[in-house]
């Protein structure tokens, strides 16, 4: 495996700074591994890179975002082939176009294509969709490109792992006792990528999810922003502080925070 983070979901909410404090958060002795909010699935790029090669299940709301992950993982060389037809192709009237058309039913290998050559071109790689269900994202870039081999290390670090769609709380309660759920939600006043906004009600429920996960034996690590919110929901549990860098928004001290 290789020893850089693809970084081919040009997505905000990146978690590549974590590596190594990924890792020595990890437990001893686990069964299989639950990352639901996969996003560009930064944390199983860390694990994977630190050797471990556990069965994955991984989720996330966007039936956009699971599509392009699918797509990478099972077609990577035809994701690719419409990659390079984009980068040939780039101009304003060309991303209106493939924005257009970008569907939840497309053919996996285009749904990916689609999906990195619209975020890769969009402000922090943010996807926006309107109420109908259509993409409004506005194209930010002169130009366009892409590394096939960082499409191909993406497949590869996704070659044992399940994608399905859907919401965090059926996904994760499908962890068996023993089993690793990393939570890693969108923050207060965070949005999910193309998804609905992750309300506060959302977050007493992702609490509800861990007390239900620890009575099972079901082991869990959640990040979370730190806020009184959140100290507050999550009072009864073990909480660590951890720094962070800040890129969107007001970076504040210097570009860096702390997390949870």
């Amino acid at each position: 495996m290789s020893a850089v983070f693809t970084k081919l979901f040009h997505l905000p909410g990146a978690k590549w700074w974590m590596d190594g404090q990924t890792v020595s958060l990890l437990p001893t002795d686990y069964g299989d591994i639950h990352i639901p909010f996969a996003g560009r699935l930064d944390l199983l790029q860390s694990m994977r890179r630190h050797g471990v090669e556990k069965h994955v299940h991984a989720s996330d709301i966007s039936v956009r975002l699971v599509l392009a992950h699918v797509g990478v993982r099972n077609h990577p060389e035809e994701v690719i082939e419409v990659l390079e037809d984009h980068r040939r192709n780039h101009s304003p009237d060309y991303y209106l176009q493939i924005r257009d058309r970008f569907a939840p039913d497309m053919p996996p290998a285009m749904a990916a294509a689609d999906y990195i050559y619209i975020s890769r071109n969009s402000y922090w790689g943010i996807i926006r969709m309107s109420a109908d269900g259509r993409c409004t994202n506005l194209n930010a870039r002169t130009g366009f490109n892409f590394s096939p081999e960082s499409v191909r290390r993406h497949a590869d670090f996704l070659r044992s792992t399940t994608l399905t769609a859907e919401d965090f709380a059926p996904a994760v309660l499908k962890a068996k006792a023993g089993d690793l759920v990393f939570l890693d939600p969108p923050y207060p006043l965070c949005h999910v990528h193309g998804s609905p906004r992750f309300t506060d009600e959302d977050h007493y429920r992702l609490a509800h999810v861990c007390r239900s996960l620890h009575r099972h034996g079901v082991l869990f690590i959640v990040t979370n922003g730190n806020t009184p919110f959140i100290r507050q929901i999550y009072r009864h549990f073990c909480i660590s502080e951890i720094e962070a860098p800040r890129t969107l928004g007001r970076a504040k001290h210097g570009g860096r925070a702390t997390e949870l």
